[in-house]
C-alpha cells in the first residue's frame, strides 16, 4: 500500500470539501509530505472514492493512496505493520477513529490546525495533539530510528523489565547531555511546563519497543508507576501509558490505574534512610492495588510504564504487588535507566493488597550489574542511537 516504510493516512476533508469538491490549495500538503519521504492515503468512505480519484489532477494520482474503511484494508494495514510500515491517521470524523482503532495504529486530532473542519468528539478525546504535519512527521522518525532497549533483565517466566535509553550523563558528549536532559525536563515536568511535542517523540520510541518485540504482543492491561504524590495523576508517564494502551486496545478502560498511591511517599533523598536500606519498604507503605480493577488481574499479563529506574526497588514493588494480585506475568517498561545496577528482590506479602496497612516481609535480594551474567542486557550503542534524535528536537 506504501512506497516508502512510513505512511500518514489522512481523512478526505483534508483534499476536499464535504460535498466532494477537491480544494486545489490544499494538494501542497500532499507534495511536502511525499518530500519528505511519506506516502500519504486518503481515507473514505468506498461508495466515494471514485469520485474523488477522477477529481484529483494525473499528476498527482501516483502520489495518492484511496483508502476505504473495509475490513479488507485494516486486515492490509495490519499485515504491512507485521512487514516494516510505520503509519498513522489523521482523523476528522467518528468513522476514521474507529478505522484507527481497528488498525491499532496511532490517531492524531487536528483541532489545533483546521477551522473549517469540525472534528468529532471520538477523535478528540482519543487523538494525539499536534500543531503542524511537521508534528505527525517526526513521531514517525522517531518510531524509525529506535533501534533496541538499553537495559533489560529477565528474571523467570513471570517477570521482566526494560528500559528504552540510557539516562546516564556523567562524562557524555554534551550533544548527547543536552538531548537527555531535555527528555528528563519533561518526564518529570508538571502538566503546565512539559513540552508534548518532546512527550510525542518518547511516546514513538516507546510505541517501536512495544508493537516490534514479541513480550509485549500478550499485555492485556497497562498501568503507570504512580508518582510519589499521590495526587499527581496527570504525569508524563500517565500520557504515555494511556496514549499506548489506546493505541493497542489494551485495558483496563475507563481511566482507571492498576497501581494507586494512597500517601505521599517520603523523598528518597530526605526520609533519613538510605534507598539502598529501606528498599520497595517506603513503596509498600504507600501504594495498594485499585480495589475497582483487583479482580481483573488474575491470569493476566501486566505492563506498568514508569518514566525513569535507578535501583529498581520502585519496580520490584511494582512486581510483588501485582504478582500477589495474581497477574499471570508482569512487565515493567521506563524510558530511562540511571546507573548499571537493578535489585531483584524477595518479599512476602501478607493482607489486603487493595487497603493500606498489609504487611510485608524483605526475605533477600540479589544484585543484577552490567557486567555480571545473570541475564541482564546493556545495549552499547544506545547513546549514538540517542543522537539521531536530535535533528527531531532542535
Amino acid at each position: 500500500m506504501s512506497t516508502t516504510n512510513k505512511l500518514i493516512i489522512i481523512s478526505k476533508l483534508f483534499l476536499f470539501s464535504e460535498n466532494n469538491e477537491l480544494i486545489v490549495k490544499n494538494l501542497s500538503l500532499i507534495d511536502s509530505l511525499n518530500d519528505q519521504g511519506i506516502s500519504v492515503g486518503i481515507l473514505s468512505k468506498s461508495n466515494t472514492l471514485v469520485e474523488l480519484k477522477n477529481k484529483i489532477p494525473s499528476n498527482y494520482k501516483k502520489k495518492i493512496l484511496f483508502i476505504n474503511r473495509g475490513k479488507q484494508n485494516e486486515q492490509k494495514i495490519i499485515n504491512n505493520k507485521d512487514q516494516g510500515l510505520i503509519c498513522a491517521l489523521v482523523g476528522v470524523v467518528e468513522a476514521d477513529a474507529l478505522f484507527a482503532f481497528h488498525c491499532k495504529i496511532p490517531l492524531f486530532n487536528p483541532e489545533f490546525i483546521v477551522n473549517r473542519i469540525v472534528v468529532s468528539d471520538k477523535v478528540k478525546n482519543y487523538g494525539l495533539p499536534f500543531w503542524s504535519f511537521t508534528d505527525v512527521v517526526k513521531c514517525l522518525i522517531a518510531f524509525e530510528n529506535y533501534k533496541n532497549y538499553y537495559f533489560g533483565l529477565v528474571v523467570g517466566s513471570n517477570y521482566s523489565v526494560h528500559s528504552l535509553i540510557n539516562a546516564n550523563t556523567i562524562h557524555k558528549p554534551e550533544d548527547e547531555v543536552r538531548i537527555k536532559e531535555i527528555f528528563q525536563t519533561n518526564l518529570k515536568g508538571s502538566q503546565g511546563t512539559r513540552d508534548q511535542k518532546i512527550l510525542l517523540l518518547l511516546l514513538f520510541m516507546l510505541m517501536a519497543e512495544v508493537t516490534t518485540n514479541s513480550i509485549y504482543k500478550e499485555i492485556n492491561y497497562w498501568g503507570t508507576f504512580p508518582s510519589s504524590k499521590r495526587n499527581n495523576l496527570n504525569t508524563s508517564a500517565a500520557f504515555i501509558k494511556e496514549s499506548v494502551r489506546v493505541i493497542l486496545r489494551g485495558g483496563p478502560r475507563g481511566g482507571h490505574e492498576l497501581l494507586l498511591r494512597h500517601t505521599d511517599m517520603p523523598s528518597k533523598r530526605s526520609s533519613g534512610r538510605n534507598r539502598m536500606n529501606y528498599k520497595c519498604d517506603k513503596d509498600f507503605d504507600t501504594l495498594v492495588i485499585n480495589p475497582k480493577v483487583a479482580h481483573l488481574i488474575k491470569g493476566k499479563s501486566v505492563c506498568i510504564v514508569d518514566d525513569y529506574i535507578t535501583k529498581g526497588y520502585s519496580a520490584e514493588a511494582a512486581k510483588h504487588l501485582l504478582l500477589e494480585a495474581g497477574a499471570r506475568k508482569v512487565v515493567v517498561l521506563s524510558i530511562g535507566k540511571f546507573g548499571q545496577e537493578y535489585y531483584s528482590t524477595q518479599y512476602r506479602l501478607l493482607g489486603d493488597i487493595t487497603q493500606p496497612n498489609y504487611q510485608y516481609k524483605y526475605l533477600s535480594e540479589i544484585l543484577n550489574q552490567k557486567y555480571s551474567s545473570k541475564g541482564e542486557s546493556f545495549y552499547t550503542d544506545n547513546d549514538s542511537d540517542i543522537l539521531s534524535y536530535g535533528d527531531l528536537i532542535f
